[in-house]
């Protein structure tokens, strides 16, 4: 399929909206159906700008929302939210080199207010995105491992990419069952650094819609109990260790394996939130890349100096605060840590222990970043971490673990909470 023709992606969207319609009038089911069309300002990062001109993203997002039946409590407690999943396709404005991508990804519908005229939501979701412009189709295969060509797409290393939304939305009903829908929030596309160059996108987006909701009639959102029993415990412990791979520089042409094991304490108030404190190590094997001194070189990236390959490089320990909404057994949410242990900090950047004759800088735990686009790492670092729970001690979890707004990899885990 050639999603540069004209007409295949509207009629494709137009045939799936058919077969959702009817399917779900036919099955008489409590779901609600969300057509809109979205358009948004991409950020001029150094990527896309080096690119040239660029108009705004547009696009279109089909979405099928299960509607709350009373069946699982945590809807209850938030607000009777509805369960999504939506397909989309965003055209980036620039074919040539940025492309377009598709996305699937599952949502949360969380009503903040709900009144007889309006009704005020928060629409988080996580899924993935599929580009058709990344870096190896944008660049001869002459070129390709030899320089960064001002014209090559830094932006997208790889086909498959992890999608985030967080969107803010207006629904107003109109009648029989039909609701106008207006959102805007923040769209993203990144694959984490698992294969380089992998600058990222970073989108913020409008959509103006319209949501049916078939049997509107017979359906009558669940009433609140009060009496909900208490299914959770106030402390919990957790250990989770995470694995997976990262590329350095799309020179290379190396996936270095990086781990984490995490182990934290968390204080759950009620329901809906819990809060914890952990400590981390961290496993970085790409700190084991020899690129200064005369030594035999494996990286010609100067991103740190580093003149042999030893383990406490590789190496980091740090103390993160965990915050975490609760959704009956999934939770996500954003950690923020504090290296404690941090070789690296005192070799980089390249160009100041070079200046300072190869000897390693001396950092406090705390330091200003000199030039935080110049992806030095520092002393902050964040994890986006989405956790499920299979029984009541088993857990898998997945983590893009960031400094600033620069992604360093993405964790899968497992784990155990008591």
């Amino acid at each position: 399929m050639n999603i540069n023709q004209n007409n295949t992606m509207p009629r494709l969207f137009a045939t799936i909206a058919c077969l959702v319609f009817f399917t779900v009038n036919a099955l008489c089911l409590p779901i609600a159906i969300r057509f809109s069309a979205q358009t948004g300002y991409i950020m001029n990062v150094e990527a896309i700008s080096k690119l040239g001109k660029h108009g705004p993203m547009a696009g279109g997002e089909i979405g099928v929302e299960f509607l709350p039946t009373g069946r699982m409590p945590w809807q209850q407690t938030w607000n009777n939210t509805s369960i999504g999943v939506a397909a989309g396709f965003m055209d980036f404005g620039q074919n040539s080199k940025l492309g377009q991508a598709i996305t699937l990804y599952p949502y949360l519908n969380i009503p903040l207010a709900d009144v007889p005229h309006f009704r005020l939501t928060l629409r988080p979701g996580v899924g993935i995105g599929f580009v058709t412009k990344r870096y190896s189709n944008t660049i001869s295969d002459e070129r390709r491992w030899k320089e960064m060509p001002k014209d090559a797409n830094e932006t997208f290393g790889s086909v498959l990419n992890a999608y985030f939304s967080a969107l803010i939305g207006l629904e107003f009903p109109i009648k029989d069952g039909f609701t106008i829908d207006l959102a805007g929030g923040w769209k993203h596309l990144s694959n984490g650094s698992i294969m380089a160059p992998n600058g990222g996108i970073n989108i913020f987006s409008g959509e103006l819609g319209l949501r049916y909701q078939p049997n509107h009639d017979n359906y009558e959102a669940p009433e609140k109990r009060p009496d909900l029993p208490k299914d959770y415990r106030t402390w919990t412990f957790e250990i989770i260790a995470a694995g997976g791979v990262r590329q350095l520089y799309y020179q290379d042409r190396k996936n270095y394996g990086i781990a984490s094991l995490s182990v934290a304490a968390f204080y759950q108030p009620c329901r809906i939130f819990r809060l914890g404190l952990g400590a981390d190590a961290f496993y970085d094997g790409v700190y084991g890349a020899v690129n200064a001194g005369s030594g035999e070189h494996t990286t010609s990236y100067k991103k740190t100096y580093i003149e042999s390959n030893d383990f406490k490089n590789k190496v980091r320990l740090g103390l993160s605060l965990q915050p975490e909404f609760v959704f009956g057994r999934f939770s996500a949410g954003i950690h923020a840590g504090i290296y404690l242990y941090d070789n690296i900090k005192n070799l980089e950047p390249y160009a100041a222990v070079e200046a300072n004759g190869g000897k390693p800088l001396k950092r406090g735990m705390f330091y200003s970043y000199s030039d935080p686009s110049n992806h030095q790492d520092g002393w902050f670092y964040t994890r986006a971490v989405a956790k499920f729970c299979i029984n009541k001690h088993i857990i898998v979890s997945v983590a893009l673990k960031t400094h600033l707004q620069k992604a360093e990899c993405i964790e899968w885990g497992f784990g155990y909470r008591y």
